[in-house]
């Protein structure tokens, strides 16, 4: 089930699933507590992200959709905006 976020400044909405089985009774899925499930969700079309800025950075090699890149955790990890030093608080608030 996809629950709309109208909010512009998230990324994806909200996604909710179960499974069921064949009688559409909702399954008990601790069983599987210890597998590793990755989910891939689509980008809204509203939101305010700025696909060339991710392609600039991607360019440079930081991925900015990724918080535990070194970009986002380094603190001497050197980047500058206009020529101007940008401290990882900035990096973290403002990218």
């Amino acid at each position: 089930m996809k629950i709309n976020n109208d909010d512009k400044n998230s990324l994806y909405n909200q996604i909710k699933y179960i499974t069921c089985d064949e009688h559409f009774q909702e399954l008990d899925l601790s069983l599987c507590k210890d597998v590793e499930t990755q989910i891939h969700y689509s980008l809204k079309d509203d939101s305010n992200l700025n696909l060339n800025t991710v392609a600039d950075f991607k360019k440079l090699g930081v991925d900015i959709l990724n918080i535990k890149d070194e970009f986002f955790i380094n603190l001497c990890y050197s980047s500058s905006d206009s020529n101007k030093d940008m401290v990882l608080e900035d990096r973290i608030k403002y990218i």
